[in-house]
């Protein structure tokens, strides 16, 4: 039976297409049939689509006859589905429902339902097939005329399309949660910009008001209308005549302010206004005189009197006030004779052979005339704002005076007092945590009393606080027991980390004869007595000691404990130890300051002084803000290292002449420590600039310069300087040793390590950290040049060595080795390659490179390697060392046909040397002591587990 291709697909026929095919239905085996629900036999439909490949249609074997959904019907034979939609529909619509298009066809007279496509899916016409047949094969030609009008017709109907229909230009319908009302953004944000405008717009309004009443505006446009006036009176010329406009209402109103009916005629028109309904007229205010103000604005009547000003018109009064006072003053003084003796405080009650008279002054040096018994290096106020200074030079009755404040307002014929003492430093509890200048005055104190953050002239505060009371336990003596210089007879806990020991002056002896009880004390009060030769004295917990001079030892004794600095490159190829003296030359960037700081933050010393000499006041800014952060653990607690530290500041915007006394007092303090049995370090940043003082005074002297200028004795006072440091057997009882460490930071112009200040250095210190520029360049930190630096101190230390780290010696000598190989190799490799290079050479180079970057470079940004312990570095030095001796035993042993190269360790140890890299991120704090080193000889294990099977 035939049937028209132009019809639908009815139900039946569509499953039968889906789940059968023309074989099943060829070959189904015979059985009894059902009966059929219409005699006439429905024939199968082919239809075609050319979307559908004949390898991709599922034919389904079976023996048995499968009916269509349990009608009577049989299933059609689909040979392929013809799809209508336009060609970029099909996808989607398969993809989304699996369902296929079918074409209306009009001879169709089966009640079934049809199966329809989407109606907006579904085109206004059938197709037929491609030729136009009903059945039967196609040649190309006609395959590719139908497609050409297909897709012609498609573009055509996809045009006539409504955008709307397509979903095109589609907004987004947003509702409001509560009411579910659609919202327009743009209605609202256009509201709100208006709203936003209008407001700004009364701020403007109401800000300008504020700037025309609060910031004087007002009275500025007054100023400058009287100044106006001003310059029109005189631009008139000196003869005025009688028809001049100007003079003429000048006239007038001067004959009217003489008016007596002036006044009647002013309050009759006040009475005319007052009549005006629009007119208003506010009480004025007539209470008690209220406070004074800039602009002389009256309160409004209903002020209740209290004054709610946050008091700067008050201050603003008073500064005026002051102010006028002073340069009232100052006239007075210069219209009236002057008597020189009652200057001063002081020099009112001293006699005149104590004071004399400026002379001469050329910058930070005064002569002075009349000096006679004055004696070296005595402390004298000059001028009449006293300033500190310091005798120099003696000649006859003439005496050159290096001051150490600002000179400028100093004339000839000041006054000069001698005060008989020379520049000394207050010695006692206080002095840890606290920050001085050159001379010790203490800065925060300074502030306080003068609320300013500069230093005023002549200003004389105590150094150490008298008021503070410090828990005082007396130790060691008793009434009636001798004691002599150096002994200590109590202790005061200055802070958690420093218990401050009680020292008797150097000089004195005697029989103790009277002890205080434990308890708070003052540093004015009495807390021991002697009696000598029946001469009673009596000491307080404060000591004076002049800078000059040093304090006594009992016995000068060789270092044997090495300053360990948390700094890999110093600790492991340049040690300095504790005593000794190190400089650290670099030009500008290289990283002196931060070596300074982290020898202060992480060094195992027990005192800190830190002396920023003529560098920058950022420096100690950064010293202030970050050492109260850092902590130590002592006992178990945790405590800031501020607490073991003091600060020597005085920068480069303070007097010149005071770079001296700032070292002279930062090893003074450190001294007085050292003879407490503590083992301080003292960071003098930089020396240099205390050389370019001296070179500034030595000229201005008039004395012979010598190399670049720098005085004759520069190596000389470089050399007392540095020889103060040193490891001591302190004097007096108890018996107890003590060490001050001296690092000296040198700024040579340049990085030109021949500098005289430079020069004269090395020639002192035993320790030399050279810094290089191109390490610093190439962000290598520390930029410690590992070629050029050296230390004088390793035979000493290798007692040390020996006992705890007995195999770290060896292992600093092979990586000193392999370094200056590393140097040596280089310059072959830049004439004649790396491949040309023995395999033994090139494991150096590959080693020396992991030494450089993983063990000599640091990064103090981070916390796993701000500090490195000497355990640790020991540990990543022997896997190191340990690694380039197996590689180079590897490559030894294994020659001829089963040779070993430096390719092949590099291709079979990458995961060993990775870890070797690796090494420096293991954090000392969260890991401790025990896991580090367990982790360090797991990998050396693996390693040469690793060297075994490679040589197998």
């Amino acid at each position: 039976m035939s049937r028209s291709y132009d019809r639908p697909m009815t139900h039946q026929e569509y499953l039968k297409m889906k789940y059968s095919s023309q074989d099943d239905y060829d070959h189904k085996p015979a059985k009894k049939k059902l009966k059929k629900a219409s005699n006439v036999k429905q024939p199968t439909v082919a239809i075609i689509d050319e979307d559908v490949d004949f390898r991709q249609l599922k034919r389904y074997d079976s023996d048995e006859e499968e009916l269509y959904f349990g009608t009577k019907e049989e299933k059609p034979i689909v040979t392929a589905v013809i799809d209508e939609r336009p060609i970029h529909m099909r996808t989607d619509s398969t993809d989304r429902s699996k369902w296929k298009a079918i074409g209306d066809r009009p001879d169709d007279d089966s009640n079934s339902a049809q199966i329809k496509s989407p109606e907006s899916l579904e085109q206004p016409s059938g197709r037929k097939t491609l030729a136009g047949k009903k059945a039967g094969l196609s040649d190309a030609k006609e395959i590719k005329k139908e497609l050409a009008e297909l897709k012609r017709k498609n573009e055509k109907a996809m045009s006539k399309i409504d955008d709307s229909i397509l979903g095109r230009n589609a907004k987004t319908v947003i509702r409001d949660r509560k009411t579910g009302k659609i919202r327009e953004i743009e209605k609202e944000l256009k509201e709100k910009q208006e709203k936003d405008e209008q407001e700004a717009i009364k701020q403007a309004e109401k800000q300008a008001v504020y700037d025309r009443w609060s910031k004087g505006l007002v009275q500025r446009e007054e100023q400058l209308e009287q100044l106006e006036n001003e310059l029109h009176e005189m631009s008139k010329p000196l003869a005025r005549y009688k028809d001049d406009d100007d003079l003429d209402k000048l006239l007038r109103d001067k004959d009217r302010e003489d008016d007596p009916m002036l006044a009647n005629i002013r309050k009759k028109r006040e009475e005319e206004k007052s009549k005006n309904p629009e007119y208003k007229k506010y009480p004025k205010y007539h209470g008690p005189p209220p406070p004074p103000n800039r602009f002389n604005i009256q309160p409004g009547y209903r002020w209740d009197g209290v004054d709610r000003s946050n008091g700067y018109e008050a201050k603003y009064f008073a500064k005026k006030a002051d102010r006028e006072a002073l340069q009232e003053e100052a006239y007075h003084w210069s219209t009236t004779e002057i008597d020189l003796a009652s200057g001063l405080p002081k020099i009112a009650d001293a006699k005149e052979s104590q004071f004399g008279y400026v002379f001469a002054v050329s910058g930070p040096v005064v002569t002075a005339e009349k000096m006679s018994g004055a004696a070296m290096y005595e402390l004298v106020r000059v001028g009449y704002d006293e300033l500190v200074g310091e005798i120099i030079r003696l000649e006859g009755d003439m005496a050159t005076i290096q001051v150490y404040e600002e000179t400028s307002g100093v004339t000839v014929g000041d006054p000069v007092l001698r005060t008989g003492k020379p520049l000394s430093v207050e010695l006692g509890p206080g002095i840890m945590g606290s920050i001085f200048d050159g001379i010790q005055r203490p800065l925060h104190e300074i502030h306080v009393v003068t609320d300013s953050i500069y230093i005023p002239k002549g200003v004389n505060t105590t150094a150490l606080s008298r008021t503070v009371k410090w828990d005082f336990m007396p130790q060691n003596v008793r009434i009636g027991s001798n004691i002599t210089g150096g002994d200590i007879f109590g202790s005061v806990p200055e802070n958690t980390l420093i218990n401050h020991k009680i020292i008797l002056p150097p000089k004195a002896r005697g029989i103790v004869t009277y002890i205080a009880e434990p308890g708070s004390y003052d540093l004015n009060d009495v807390v021991l007595e002697t009696d000598f030769d029946g001469q009673k004295t009596k000491y307080t917990m404060l000591q004076i000691w002049p800078v000059r001079q040093m304090r006594p030892t009992a016995e000068k004794l060789a270092a044997n404990h090495p300053l360990l600095t948390g700094q890999r490159v110093l600790d492991a190829l340049f040690p300095c130890v504790q005593g000794g003296t190190t400089a650290i030359p670099g030009a500008f960037g290289c990283g002196k300051t931060v070596i300074s700081q982290a020898l202060s933050k992480y060094s195992n010393s027990d005192v800190i002084i830190y002396v920023g000499c003529g560098e920058r006041g950022n420096e100690m800014a950064e010293v202030l803000r970050d050492f109260p952060q850092l902590t130590v653990e002592i006992g178990g607690k945790t405590e800031s290292i501020m607490k073991r530290t003091t600060l020597v500041a005085n920068t480069s915007n303070m007097p010149v002449a005071a770079r001296e006394a700032s070292i002279y007092t930062g090893i003074t303090l450190a001294e007085y420590f050292r003879d407490m049995g503590y083992n301080v370090s003292m960071m003098a940043d930089s020396t240099s600039r205390w050389a370019e003082a001296l070179r500034e005074i030595s000229g201005r002297l008039a004395e012979m310069p010598a190399d670049s200028g720098y005085p004759a004795y520069l190596s000389a006072r470089l050399a007392s300087f540095y020889e103060r440091a040193g490891r001591v057997k302190c004097i007096g009882n108890p018996l107890r040793e003590g060490s001050v460490s001296i690092v000296g930071a040198v700024s040579p112009p340049g990085g030109d390590f021949s500098d005289p200040v430079t020069t004269a250095t090395l020639g002192i210190v035993q320790v030399f950290w050279g810094l290089d520029k191109k390490l610093a360049q190439r962000k290598h930190f520390p930029s410690i040049n590992w070629l050029i630096s050296y230390s004088k101190y390793m035979r000493a230390l290798d007692d040390f060595y020996d006992r705890n780290y007995p195999e770290f010696v060896p292992l600093r000598t092979k990586c000193s080795q392999i370094l200056q190989e590393e140097e040596d190799l280089s310059e072959i490799v830049q004439l004649v390659g790396k491949a040309s290079l023995a395999e033994t050479d090139k494991i150096t180079l590959e080693i020396a490179k992991i030494i450089k970057e993983d063990l000599l470079q640091q990064n103090g940004y981070t916390q796993y390697d701000r500090f490195c312990p000497f355990y640790k570095t020991v540990g990543m030095m022997k896997n190191m060392i340990g690694f380039f001796d197996l590689a180079k035993n590897a490559v030894d042993a294994n020659k001829g046909d089963n040779r070993v190269t430096y390719s092949m360790i590099k291709e079979a140890m990458g995961e060993i040397m990775y870890q070797l890299s690796s090494m420096k991120f293991k954090d000392p704090v969260k890991l401790g002591e025990a896991k580090i080193k367990k982790d360090f000889e797991e990998l050396y294990e693996n390693m040469q587990q690793a060297f075994r099977n490679l040589e197998d």
